[in-house]
Parts: C-alpha cells; sequence; structure tokens
C-alpha cells in the first residue's frame, strides 16, 4: 500500500507494475477538476487497450449538489477531449443511478497503435462511422433507457 499524493507517487507505483501485468486504476482521491485530470493523465500511461481507468464520484454536481464544481466529471470530460486512446463506456453504469457518471475510462488504443485515417466512403470508414456513432450514442442513452426503449417497442 502507497499513502501519500497520487501525483508526487506516480514513480512508486510504476515500480510496482511489470510491462505485462494488467492494471485497473481507481482514482477517488480529491476530487478537484486539476487532480483529477492530473491523475488521468500521468496514470493513463499504465492502462493497456481494453483495461480501465475509472473515476469515483463525478457525480458532484451532475446528479447530486455537492463536492468540487468543476469537479471529476469536468476533469473526465477534458481527459476524452484531449486523449482519443479512452473511450468513456457508460455500459458500465449497470444501474438508474451511478456514483461514477460517465466514470468507466476504457483504453481503447495506444497512439503507437492507431490506424491511419482511410478514404472517406470506403467500406472500412463506413464500418468506422458506424461504431463511432454507437459509441457515441451510449453516452448520452443510459443503459437502463435502451433497456426500456427495447421492451416498449416490442410490445404488440
Amino acid at each position: 500500500m502507497i499513502e501519500g499524493d497520487a501525483c508526487r507517487n506516480l514513480e512508486k507505483v510504476e515500480q510496482l507494475i511489470s510491462k505485462e501485468e494488467s492494471v485497473l486504476i481507481i482514482d477517488d482521491s480529491s476530487h478537484t477538476h486539476d487532480n483529477t485530470l492530473n491523475v488521468l493523465r500521468l496514470y493513463s500511461k499504465l492502462i493497456k487497450p481494453g483495461d480501465y481507468f475509472i473515476v469515483e464520484d463525478s457525480i458532484c454536481y451532475h446528479g447530486l449538489e455537492l463536492g468540487p464544481k468543476p469537479g471529476p466529471y469536468e476533469a473526465i470530460e477534458t481527459f476524452t477531449k484531449e486523449n482519443a486512446d479512452f473511450e468513456i463506456d457508460r455500459s458500465r453504469e449497470h444501474f438508474l443511478i451511478t456514483w461514477n457518471p460517465k466514470g468507466y475510462l476504457k483504453r481503447i488504443t495506444l497512439a503507437v497503435e492507431r490506424p491511419l485515417m482511410r478514404h472517406p466512403g470506403s467500406a472500412s470508414q463506413t464500418k468506422t462511422n458506424v461504431s463511432s456513432l454507437k459509441r457515441v450514442l451510449k453516452l448520452f442513452i443510459p443503459p437502463i433507457l435502451i433497456l426500456i426503449m427495447k421492451r416498449l417497442l416490442n410490445r404488440h
């Protein structure tokens, strides 16, 4: 166990992790925008594609009128705008309410692995656009609403 400021202890944490290991990081620190964004920027390099970085308590002023403002929610939005290697995975919010809205960040690529842009109109570009649209829809439609909509549409 390492206690103290996460930003100051990155080197200690890195020494405990081999390059082959998968890492799950959960940030539940001060919840201020600047601290959360710094932790995201510093520790995100430890996450491999397919693994998660979870930011706790992004509900501050996004469902619960309490906590720092701006806080974790805004830090998540800033981080994902500047870092295309991560996507917000709303499918991890299984219930009607969560303490971590937009807080489940899944690494999808490494910067060096990003594919080259394809010619607009190619079949693979179309698949990419559909996939991107599905990811965007997941950000705006909570899973419970999708389930309710599916059930309503299947009624006769």
